[in-house]
């Protein structure tokens, strides 16, 4: 398909004409890549997978249509539907080939492995576990030496229902970790929506800003993320900030790509270009547990934004057993997990770290992949 693009500046993805998404299927890693995208029977997939087949969903006023096609029939399909939605296509396909930038100095030409530090009394799966700043401390550096490229360090339970806190209060139980961990050189995460904690992470050694609330819980938030230089995960939620819940009916894999590529283009107009957005579908925030399980059929579809994805199922679906405690689901949270690297997912963030690392190497080592 030589006519496909890999254009990287222009903004266009849709006006009156209709929009396109791309969602890649086929999906191959390790030494079978080269092969499929040498022999012109697959495209790239980022910088560590291909895609031999999409399916082209297409809305405009006239409703939705779905086609279903290998990648060596794009090129036919682009000459039926005229030179708007060629153009589309080329975009968006190159945005899905396009290598991602580094994450904490690591390439993602493997998955990388984010690690879980709540510092909390009522996370959903390890409130009260790690509340005080040395258990938190010591919690960090043991997921960091189990093979966590990124530790995850978060002050507030993020779970539908729970309580807020203040900034102050938020900046105590996590400024001292933050600042502990990254003292001793290991790349740290601040988890949060406030724009205060986000800037007194950052200038104690955060690198990197992970919003629930995808900078719209503030209206400050876009304008101080920007200026600190971290990398943004923007991440759709249906629960907003403050503990307070506002449903907004069932979500489309298509409905979460909308507001994640409109929340993209909102932080570009304060600076933060593409290279510096990962983005989150927003696993375990849905009003509709179906729709979760929906957005992980169709987790590649996210690659057509351009961004480094992550995905968050740690401890979640073992609840599909009846009385389950979150502790008890590492099966659940290692299925997803393994489905997620399937279709081309950058970053897992996870509790159980070691368990997923050697999964993770088990996954690399029956496709040929380097690294364990």
């Amino acid at each position: 398909m030589s006519s496909i693009s890999s254009e990287k500046d222009s903004n266009f993805v849709s006006n009156e004409k209709g929009k396109l998404y791309v969602r890649p299927l086929g999906i191959v890693h390790g030494c079978r890549v080269k092969e499929v995208v040498n022999s012109g029977r697959g495209l790239p997939l980022t910088e560590s997978g291909a895609f031999t087949s999409c399916q082209m969903i297409v809305r405009d006023k006239k409703g939705e249509r779905v086609d279903e096609l290998a990648v060596t029939s794009l090129t036919d399909w682009q000459k039926k539907n005229g030179t708007y939605l060629s153009r589309l296509l080329e975009k968006i396909v190159g945005r899905i080939g396009n290598t991602r930038q580094t994450i904490v100095g690591q390439s993602l030409s493997n998955p990388l492995i984010v690690g879980i530090v709540n510092i909390t009394p009522d996370s959903f799966s390890d409130g009260g576990e790690y509340q005080t700043v040395d258990r938190a401390i010591a919690r960090g550096r043991e997921l960091f030496e189990a093979g966590a490229a990124l530790i995850d360090v978060g002050g507030e339970s993020t779970r539908p229902g729970a309580n807020p806190v203040s900034a102050d209060v938020e900046q105590r139980r996590v400024i001292p970790v933050v600042s502990a961990l990254a003292g001793e050189g290991i790349p740290v995460s601040i988890d949060t929506y406030h724009p205060e904690t986000m800037l007194a992470a950052v200038k104690n050694g955060a690198r990197v800003i992970n919003d629930v609330t995808a900078l719209t819980a503030d209206c400050r938030s876009l304008q101080t993320s920007s200026s600190t230089g971290a990398i943004i995960v923007l991440m759709h939620s249906q629960t907003l900030s403050g503990g307070t819940e506002r449903f907004l009916g069932r979500k489309t894999p298509i409905d979460v790509y909308d507001y994640l590529e409109d929340r993209i283009n909102a932080a570009a107009t304060l600076g933060i270009p593409r290279d510096r957005i990962i983005v989150d579908p927003g696993l375990g925030f849905m009003s509709n547990p179906d729709d979760n399980f929906q957005i992980l059929q169709w987790l590649s579809l996210y690659h057509g934004l351009g961004c480094p994805v992550m995905v968050g199922a740690s401890r979640k679906f073992g609840r599909l057993d009846a009385g389950l405690l979150p502790q008890g689901r590492i099966g659940g949270s290692l299925a997803a997990a393994l489905h997620a690297v399937d279709n081309g997912v950058q970053l897992i963030r996870v509790h159980d770290v070691a368990e997923t690392k050697q999964a993770l190497g088990v996954w690399r080592a029956i496709r040929g992949m380097h690294g364990n």
